[in-house]
């Protein structure tokens, strides 16, 4: 208790001598980088990047104490993005933004799979990964990969950049259990004894590569994990809900039927009761009893299946702590996508509403004091900050933008919109409101989420909203050709 006490004192005088310093205008000893990049220059970096996951379900998880150590290790201890959004809601195209930092216009990938998407649709000879290890850090990867990963790759393919690669392969990435993993181009298959849940997996080797890094220690090393949680599980029954079917997922046996006592969540826009001013495509039957009770399994098995990952986190910091790298390393948490549960009669991802586009973003960095931070932020900007942190370039254009002068002072000019782009629709979206446009009908939807964050009301057709309709189509072509500093000095502008 009385080291805990140490440390807590050591972090808020460290910080309390940077704000000194740059209030009194004198020059830190830090060769020419601001306080909180000297503070951690070139620190291990550790990402654990969950699969469709929803920030309501995680509020949920974390206030019943269902993810203990992902809120005492990275939560408590982190800067906490409040409005954090991908740009294109649906897995491939949101993981190639991540390792490259642009938006899907430029690096791309507009789908799942060929001809639009998939991992070889990604020109991946200049990602994140060529960065760091051109930068001098040892990389390692460990779960699952870009979709379509080992169908339209070679199974063993090892992408450039990856020091350290242990990916799941094929349509197996989507079974718990019986799949294989690639690692470093040699092919493990497991099996499904309890021990081969693929989470427990993951976080297994996910440590084995904390350890041996001790060997190399004046290595900084990147480690990103990507477990399957809370995706669909490919074995499970299909459920057919209003307009589709529906899997749901495996837990892990040790918390099969451990969440059955918290209420499904039934928000505002649950089964919206009238959606005739939304898009004849968002249209949607009503939910039967049937669908509902559907969802709400798919609900807890969800829950259930994070709560593995929740052991994986711990896992990784124990090992950081045991091989005393905890304290040089930042860990950043979050989602590719969120995930709608019945929320105005739609469930899954690809849909231009909150539950979709927003996600969870935490990033633990040392000697930087807990905060929260309400400015838009995407994932475009994730490239950059570990950039940022490595002292490392890249030799792309990248349209993101480093998020620690934010962190430094949550009160800097930051960006006033943002784009979210897929091949059906384009969207702008401010502090205060939502327009989207979509391509097959002309189709338009307003939301002004400061009266009606739930996004019931479609407002396009009112004052003063309907006046701003152009300049906001104008914006939005904008930054559907923008590319590198001109995204963001179009983002930058005055909203209409």
């Amino acid at each position: 208790m009385k080291q805990c006490n140490f440390e807590v004192r050591f972090r808020h005088l460290t910080a309390l001598l940077g704000i000194l310093l740059v209030s009194m205008q004198l020059p830190a000893s830090n060769n020419g980088l601001s306080n909180a990049e000297a503070l951690i220059a070139k620190p291990n970096i550790v990402v654990i990047m969950v699969d469709d996951l929803d920030e309501r379900s995680l509020d949920i998880m974390v206030k019943n104490g269902l993810m203990p150590n992902l809120k005492r290790q990275i939560i408590d201890k982190a800067t906490t993005f409040s409005e954090s959004f991908v740009t294109f809601p649906l897995c491939c195209p949101s993981r190639s933004t991540f390792l490259t930092g642009q938006y899907p216009h430029n690096h791309g990938v507009w789908g799942n799979e060929l001809p639009n998407g998939g991992a070889s649709k990604l020109v991946d000879s200049s990602t994140i990964a060529t960065w760091l290890e051109d930068a001098g850090y040892y990389t390692g990867y460990v779960g699952k990969y870009l979709n379509m990963y080992g169908i339209d790759t070679p199974e063993t393919y090892v992408p450039p950049g990856w020091n350290d690669w242990q990916a799941t392969v094929g349509d197996s990435t989507y079974l718990m259990y019986s799949y294989t993993i690639n690692d470093n181009g040699k092919l493990v298959t497991y099996g499904d004894e309890p021990s081969d849940y693929q989470t427990d997996v993951l976080a297994g080797r996910a440590v084995e590569f904390i350890q041996e890094r001790e060997s190399r220690d004046s290595t900084p090393f990147f480690l990103y994990i990507t477990p399957l949680a809370p995706h669909v599980e490919d074995s499970t029954p299909e459920c057919t809900l209003n307009y589709a079917s529906l899997q749901t997922t495996l837990p892990p046996v040790r918390y099969i039927d451990t969440t059955d006592s918290i209420p499904f969540p039934r928000p505002p826009s649950f089964n919206e009761t009238d959606v005739s001013d939304k898009p004849s495509s968002v249209r949607k039957l009503p939910l039967t009893s049937a669908h509902v009770e559907c969802l709400e399994n798919l609900f807890h098995d969800r829950l259930e299946t994070m709560r593995a990952v929740d052991d994986l986190i711990q896992k990784v910091i124990t090992s950081l702590r045991d091989k005393k790298e905890l304290s040089k390393t930042v860990i950043m948490f979050t989602s590719d996508n969120g995930f709608l549960l019945g929320e105005h009669r739609l469930h899954g991802k690809n849909w231009i509403y909150e539950e979709s586009i927003g996600v969870p973003l935490y990033i633990r960095i040392p000697n930087v004091l807990p905060q929260t931070i309400d400015k838009l932020v995407v994932n475009n900007d994730l490239a950059p900050t570990f950039l940022a942190l490595a002292q490392a370039e890249a030799d792309i254009k990248i349209d993101g933008r480093s998020l620690i002068p934010l962190i430094e002072n949550p009160n800097a000019d930051w960006r006033n919109g943002f784009l979210i782009e897929t091949l059906k629709y384009s969207a702008v979206r401010t502090d205060h409101y939502l327009y989207t446009y979509y391509y097959a009908y002309g189709a338009k939807e307003v939301y002004d989420l400061d009266h009606d964050p739930d996004q019931l009301k479609n407002v396009k057709g009112k004052l003063p909203w309907k006046a701003k309709i152009t300049a906001l189509d104008e914006w939005r072509e904008a930054l559907r050709t923008c590319e590198g500093l001109t995204c963001q000095n179009i983002e930058n502008k005055a909203p209409p």
